[in-house]
């Protein structure tokens, strides 16, 4: 069966630096090729239960059409030493879950791998995991 939504957690106190919904987008796309999110809406917030009983930030893959690659988004993450070390646990939550949490649009991923619509996080924290890709790559750096 292939997942057609996927919602990842994160641990807001391990989460470095500013704020921590780019952070957890920046994790992400370090872990996972855009291209295995295209044709998918993404969204992003808080979890119900934070800050009474847990401290999660929760991202979500949802594709409106066609096939989902949850599969590979789950996979992706699963070997990324980055997401493990901040991830909340349960790591991951179903379609189901995604749906009970109060999570915004952060954007769409055409079919091409562009972000469009708004997205105050997903889309500049791509930006830059790009551009450290890029200079990493011309520093000779890993």
């Amino acid at each position: 069966m292939t997942l057609k939504c996927i919602g990842i957690r994160f641990d807001i106190g391990k989460i470095d630096g500013g704020g921590y919904g780019e952070e957890c987008w920046k994790v992400f796309w370090q872990a996972v090729d855009i291209k295995v999110v295209a044709g998918a809406q993404l969204l992003e917030g808080d979890t119900n239960d934070t800050p009474d009983t847990e401290n999660v930030y929760c991202l979500a893959v949802k594709w409106l059409m066609g096939g989902g690659r949850g599969d590979d988004v789950r996979k992706a993450l699963e070997n990324a030493e980055i997401y493990l070390n901040v991830a909340a646990q349960p790591r991951f939550i179903d379609a189901d879950q995604v749906r009970r949490e109060p999570l915004v649009e952060a954007g769409m991923v055409d079919r091409s791998g562009r972000i469009v619509g708004t997205s105050y996080r997903a889309l500049p924290a791509l930006k830059k995991v790009l551009n450290e890709r890029a200079l990493s790559q011309t520093t000779g750096e890993i």
